[in-house]
């Protein structure tokens, strides 16, 4: 026992609506996608168009090859439907500071931290992202 140590850390801010508004929008780069070729048994990763679209509320959408939505119908998105129907590709943001904290959730949870937006771009894992 004498080992063991617990520190705190401290929980990210909470999402502000002025933060939300500067982040919210449909943001398309492109990522390696894998690929499997079911007929003649190979795979591999293939660039694809890639989408991250987030709310002024705080929620996240990730998604390959075509949109969720049109660039100016954000609003329009179900993120409740496409949280139950596709978890691993949902989640909650936040900023903090000038950091962009994202959780996505399904059964391998990750959580990613970059750099907030700025001019319309953002970078999530190596991948820049364009708000379109």
């Amino acid at each position: 026992m004498s080992s063991l140590r617990v520190e705190a850390s401290l929980a990210p801010a909470p999402l502000t609506a002025a933060a939300g508004r500067a982040v919210a929008g449909l943001y398309q780069g492109i990522k390696p996608k894998y690929t499997v070729n079911t007929i003649g048994g190979s795979n591999y990763y293939a660039n694809a168009l890639h989408y991250y679209l987030f709310s002024a509320d705080g929620r996240v959408y990730r998604r390959y090859d075509f949109p969720p939505v049109q660039a100016g119908s954000v609003v329009q998105f179900d993120f409740d439907a496409a949280e139950h129907t596709d978890r691993s590709n949902s989640g909650r943001y936040t900023v903090d500071g000038c950091k962009l904290i994202i959780h996505m959730e399904g059964q391998q949870p990750e959580i990613i931290v970059t750099d907030a937006p700025r001019n319309g771009l953002v970078t999530i894992n190596t991948v820049r992202y364009e708000r379109q």
